[in-house]
């Protein structure tokens, strides 16, 4: 299997004649800065031939009125506020991984006919460039962490105080009893992946240390009783969905989501597999059960019992990687069930395409909306069943092909404790009605209502 060449544990960002990690960077500008978009590119792995492909660009929705007067973004800097940051000393983060030093801002340049930025002018030595507002992940002006947040409906980006943001989204997390997750540091990172090795090697040890193996790539830790060529080969898959994901959701390739790693205890051998659920982790009662997983807010465990390693077994990983993926991304803010499901049934058909896949849901929606003319409720149930799975799927498809940048702020927003409703009309110009209207008419079926 052929790999992106962008999976590597860390991005170097080069400053000026230093080389600093990816983190390390980040942290220069905020030691809380929230990532918002991605090194990568998401169109970049949805090339495949899954349903999202077969979907018509037809998400022409009215943004009327939508002018920075009406945006309802956390930290949102006014003119007022952005005029007094020019002069400024300032740092900033590009999105090649370049950090400029040293600098100052000249100019906010703004779109003739809205007020999003465009280009920032700043100083470089001797030299004034400018930049495209895309081409900047992170500034840190006169001491202070921003960042340039983009809108959808007008395709613009617009000046975000990070610190006010980040208080805005606790407020209103803490009123809805939930929590915000910082990303973790490097010393966080090597402690917590610390835990789990021990925890690996405290668990073979109870087992009488049979012949097993501990593994570790970028984004996870692996003991098994598999040859290594095979187990690191594997390995490889679990990386490449988390890189996916963090281009989907808007995180540079190298970021982590997990409390240390994706951890996995793989055994070819039933007497291996039920000795460490039942000796290492005090799990006795599995019955008949192949794979068991183990996931919360401080862990994500799978224990599996496969007959061997290889795209399959990684296939059947990613739908539970990807539903923890979701479950721990930047806060403990559950997704409306739609979201959820629809992500988790997407991520392994674009990381594995499968064409087979692609013809069976295009016809199975195309036949569902033909007879109701309605998404019978999903984008508000609390409960989604396996048969409904397909269309939570295109409709999150649907989203990511219409705008895949929109999509992680959207899928943000929602994170950060605002209904999926605002978050939609914020990020797309759309209300549920729209959204349904336009979503049916990509498969040809006119009038879908929610």
């Amino acid at each position: 299997m052929s790999l992106p060449h962008v999976i590597q544990k860390f991005i170097p960002c080069v400053v000026r004649n230093d080389t600093f990690t990816l983190y390390e960077a980040n942290h220069l500008i905020s030691d809380h800065a929230t990532y918002i978009s991605s090194s990568m590119n998401a169109n970049h792995f949805i090339s495949a031939p899954v349903f999202l492909l077969g979907i018509l660009l037809t998400f022409c929705l009215s943004t009327a009125g939508l002018g920075q007067g009406n945006l309802q973004f956390d930290g949102l800097v006014d003119d007022q506020q952005m005029n007094a940051l020019l002069g400024q000393p300032a740092i900033l983060q590009l999105m090649n991984g370049v950090v400029i030093t040293d600098s100052q801002i000249l100019g906010l340049l703004k779109d003739r006919n809205s007020s999003s930025i465009q280009f920032v002018q700043y100083l470089d030595g001797k030299r004034k460039p400018k930049r495209r507002a895309a081409d900047i992940y992170r500034l840190l002006i006169g001491g202070k962490p921003y960042k340039l947040r983009y809108h959808g409906p007008t395709g613009g980006y617009y000046m975000i105080d990070v610190k006010q943001s980040e208080a805005d989204a606790v407020a209103r997390l803490g009123g809805l009893d939930r929590e915000l997750r910082d990303p973790q540091t490097p010393d966080e990172m090597r402690d917590a992946v610390g835990v789990q090795k021990a925890l690996f090697n405290e668990g073979i040890k109870k087992m009488g240390s049979p012949p097993v193996q501990t593994f570790e790539s970028d984004f996870a830790l692996m003991v098994t009783d598999f040859p290594e060529p095979a187990a690191r080969e594997f390995l490889k898959y679990i990386d490449q969905m988390t890189v996916y994901m963090n281009s989907l959701f808007g995180l540079p390739a190298g970021a982590n989501v997990w409390v240390g790693k994706v951890t996995l205890a793989v055994f070819g051998q039933r007497p291996l597999f039920t000795s460490f659920e039942s000796i290492a982790l005090d799990n006795p009662n599995f019955g008949t059960a192949t794979t068991i997983y183990h996931a919360n807010s401080k862990r994500f465990l799978i224990v599996c019992n496969p007959s061997k390693l290889g795209e399959p077994l990684a296939k059947s990983f990613c739908w539970s990687i990807a539903g923890g993926y979701v479950d721990r991304y930047r806060s403990s803010v559950r997704f409306p069930e739609w979201i959820r499901v629809g992500v988790r049934e997407l991520v392994p058909i674009i990381v594995f395409p499968d064409p087979r896949n692609d013809s069976t849901t295009r016809k199975t929606v195309s036949n569902e909306l033909s007879r109701g003319k309605s998404l019978s409720g999903i984008l508000t149930a609390t409960e989604i069943g396996e048969d409904r799975r397909h269309l939570a799927k295109a409709l999150i498809a649907y989203l990511i092909k219409h705008n895949a940048q929109s999509f992680s702020q959207f899928f943000e927003d929602v994170k950060l404790g605002h209904t999926w409703e605002d978050a939609l009309r914020n990020n797309y110009g759309a209300t549920p009605e729209q959204f349904a209207a336009a979503f049916g008419k990509s498969v040809g079926i006119s009038g879908v209502t929610p």
